[in-house]
């Protein structure tokens, strides 16, 4: 995925809250970014969160590979996975 290395990055990602009680672990580069949680409660929603990339992990490069490893057979991931700058620079 492409990335700005001299601004600040996010990772945004939409879930289908219907895959309740699911965890994601989210690599940059082959290192762990965050680990999501979806809650225990069963929705049908989605929902849009967005990931600070560290400087670090994009190391001066303009492309970074994001892998998503789900803990279970279910990901609940939906829609397009982005990098983008976040819309107010307090990220």
């Amino acid at each position: 995925m492409a990335v700005d290395p001299d601004d600040v990055n996010v990772l945004q990602v939409t879930y289908f809250l219907i895959n309740h009680n699911r965890a994601m672990n989210i690599y940059v580069n082959d290192q762990l970014l965050t680990r999501e949680e979806t809650g225990y409660e069963r929705r049908r929603e989605f929902v849009t969160k967005e990931y600070p990339i560290p400087q670090a992990l994009i190391n001066k490069s303009s492309q970074i590979v994001v892998k998503f490893m789900p803990e279970a057979d279910l990901n609940g991931i939906y829609g397009v996975l982005r990098t983008m700058r976040p819309l107010n620079k307090e990220a």
